[in-house]
C-alpha cells in the first residue's frame, strides 16, 4: 500500500503536539489511512446521531422521560436508534408498573452509557458547533452540551437540515492525534511510567469510539 506525504505530514502534526505536551513520542506508531481511503457519514447521519445521544441522556436524567421519548417519535426519528437504545427509550412509555419503571430509569443513571456525553461532544465539534476540542483530561460540563443542541420538545428538523460537516483533513488529524495519546497511553500503562498530562481514559474511550464511528472505522454505533 503506498503512503502518502499527507499521511506522514498529519503524524508528525500529532507528534509534535504531543511532544510541545512533553511527550515522548514512539515513532513506530503506524499510520493512519490516507483521505482517499476514508468516507465520513453523511452530515444528516451525525446530526441524528448527535439527536439520539443528546435525547438519550434526556431519557435517562429528564424528571419524565415518557415526554422526551413521545417528542422523539413525534420528529420521525425512532428508526435512527440503535437496537440498545430502543431498549431504553421503550422503558418509560411500556406497560410495566410505575416502581419498576422508576428502579429502571435509575439504574441507566449510573451505567456507563452516560459516558457518551463524550462521543456526543466529538459530533458537535465535527459539525462545527464546538471551536476545538480540548485535550481529554477534564469530564465535559453537561451545560456546554445543552447549550448547542435544540431544546428538548422542540423542532429537530433545522438542526438536521442545515448539518454540514468539518473538512476530512480537519476530522482525520483530530482522529491521528487521539490514536497516537490512546496509544501513548496504553504503551506507558504497559512500561509503568506516568505520563506529563493526566487523560482520562473514558473519555478518550468516548471520543475514539465516536471517530471510529464518523470515519466508518466501525459500521454499527453499538459495537
Amino acid at each position: 500500500m503506498t503512503v502518502t506525504k499527507y499521511q506522514v505530514m498529519r503524524k508528525r502534526r500529532s507528534e509534535e503536539k504531543l511532544i510541545r505536551s512533553g511527550f515522548v513520542v514512539n515513532e513506530t506508531f503506524p499510520l493512519l489511512p490516507a483521505e482517499t481511503e476514508v468516507q465520513t457519514r453523511s452530515a444528516k447521519e451525525v446530526a441524528q446521531r448527535a439527536l439520539s445521544i443528546y435525547h438519550l441522556l434526556a431519557v435517562i436524567f429528564y424528571e419524565k422521560p415518557e415526554k422526551v421519548v413521545e417528542c422523539f417519535i413525534e420528529e420521525g426519528l425512532w428508526g435512527a436508534l440503535t437496537p440498545r437504545e430502543r431498549e431504553i427509550f421503550s422503558i418509560p412509555i411500556s406497560d410495566v408498573d410505575e416502581e419498576e419503571k422508576a428502579w429502571k430509569m435509575r439504574a441507566l443513571q449510573s451505567n456507563m452509557l452516560t459516558w457518551r456525553i463524550e462521543g456526543l461532544w466529538v459530533l458537535l465539534w465535527s459539525l462545527g458547533k464546538v471551536d476545538q476540542l480540548e485535550l481529554p483530561i477534564e469530564k465535559l460540563d453537561p451545560s456546554a452540551v445543552q447549550k448547542r443542541m435544540p431544546e428538548i420538545g422542540s423542532s429537530l428538523k433545522s438542526f438536521i437540515e442545515t448539518a454540514e460537516l468539518r473538512s476530512l483533513t480537519e476530522i482525520l488529524d483530530q482522529i491521528d492525534l487521539h490514536y497516537r495519546i490512546y496509544w501513548s497511553l496504553s504503551e506507558a500503562k504497559q512500561e509503568e511510567r506516568l505520563l506529563p498530562l493526566d487523560f482520562d481514559s473514558y473519555i478518550l474511550y468516548e471520543r475514539l469510539h465516536a471517530f471510529s464511528w464518523l470515519a466508518r472505522f466501525e459500521e454499527d454505533w453499538d459495537d
